[in-house]
């Protein structure tokens, strides 16, 4: 009883110190409304779900949103203790837990691809409505703060992250598990033929958001501007859509050997 507490606070300790320390890294990468930033290292919760349960995902990534938060984003007005704890905490907690359960009962890649992208929605949903219903509150905020404006806001910040993550879950979670197969407990049940299609998918993820950082900084600057700092959206989705393409591209080389 004593060896699986201490195994399961050490890996949960391992995941939310890991988790801090990638979002400290990232922080200098915003999101087109300045709030929160560009977090593909949503990977290292993703991946302790399978090496030790969702409750090791969730507490790990509620305690290392919080830390990376604090000591990442606050310095950089990104976030605040308290927006964290709104915000980021519930979010990561219940989008983790929601995964790390799912991917117990579903493990193929099919069923990877539905339950990282349902996970990833509730979890990032719970994160923008925290963010939008906290401006004029917990942030400075200007605009439209009326109940519309907020749900707006907070579909926004999803679809966002959403688009965002989902390459790197996509092709990094399996890439993780296959060459560090001989210490996890499961895997992701894969079939002949399946990974070139999550590589197709990412490279189209990554092509949408190239798109979106040209209109976003030449063609249709004029409209966003209005709604967000459209440089820092341009650059967030460039650096987005190029790591998708790359990922996708490399992906069918990297797995060649079944999970």
């Amino acid at each position: 009883m004593q060896s699986n507490r201490a195994g399961f606070i050490t890996l949960t300790a391992m995941c939310a110190a890991l988790y801090a320390v990638s979002i400290v890294a990232f922080s200098f990468i915003p999101t087109p409304w300045g709030i929160g930033h560009f977090r593909p290292t949503v990977v290292i919760p993703a991946f302790f779900a399978f090496l030790g349960g969702p409750w090791i995902a969730a507490i790990g990534a509620a305690i290392g949103t919080f830390l990376g938060d604090v000591v990442g984003l606050w310095p950089m007005g990104l976030s605040n203790p308290l927006l964290s704890l709104v915000a980021g905490v519930p979010a990561n907690f219940l989008g983790f837990l929601l995964f790390g359960y799912l991917i117990k009962r579903y493990n193929t890649l099919q069923d990877f691809v539905w339950v990282t992208l349902l996970a990833l929605i509730v979890g990032n949903f719970i994160a923008g409505m925290g963010v939008a219903f906290s401006l004029g509150i917990l942030i400075q905020a200007v605009g439209d703060l009326s109940l519309t404006g907020r749900l707006m806001i907070a579909i926004g910040l999803m679809l966002y992250w959403v688009v965002t993550m989902l390459p790197f879950m996509y092709v990094l979670v399996p890439l993780l598990i296959r060459y560090l197969s001989p210490i996890m407990p499961m895997a992701i049940k894969m079939q002949s033929g399946e990974v070139p299609g999550i590589g197709v998918l990412a490279i189209f993820v990554g092509i949408i958001l190239l798109a979106f950082s040209y209109l976003v900084g030449f063609p249709l600057k004029h409209f966003f501007v209005l709604y967000f700092n459209v440089e820092e959206a341009a650059i967030f989705s460039f650096i987005a859509g190029v790591s998708s393409i790359v990922l996708g591209a490399i992906s069918p080389r990297v797995y060649e050997k079944k999970i």
